[in-house]
């Protein structure tokens, strides 16, 4: 259940923006088909403000969601790092043992800078 938050909290910010996306357009048309039926110039421009400014929020906040996705994943890469280099100085692990799972983690760019 709390494994791989950030990716989880990164997809659901993809959901909510498909669902605000396509909400705010169907609030847009039918407010639009009202407008147009009644002759009601306002109620036109509200639902062009309302798909407009409705899917810019939506995709705002997904942004701000995602970002915060992000931030988790990368704070527990560099969680996970921290303790395999306090493993690795203090003695617990040797260094083959490092480079391994420093290539597990995604790290491969980084064990050839550390095995030369």
């Amino acid at each position: 259940m709390y494994d791989n938050v950030g990716k989880k909290i990164k997809k659901l910010a993809d959901v909510l923006f498909t669902i605000g996306y396509v909400g705010f357009s169907l609030l847009g048309c039918v407010i639009l088909v009202a407008g147009l039926s009644r002759g009601n110039v306002f109620l036109i421009i509200v639902s062009i403000a309302t798909i407009g400014l409705g899917i810019l929020f939506s995709w705002l906040s997904s942004l701000f969601m995602a970002g915060f996705g992000e931030l988790i994943d990368k704070t527990s890469k560099q969680y996970e790092l921290s303790c395999l280099q306090a493993q690795l100085s203090a003695g617990l692990i040797e260094n083959t043992e490092y480079v391994d799972k420093l290539t597990e983690l995604g790290k491969v760019e980084a064990t050839a800078d550390k095995s030369t």
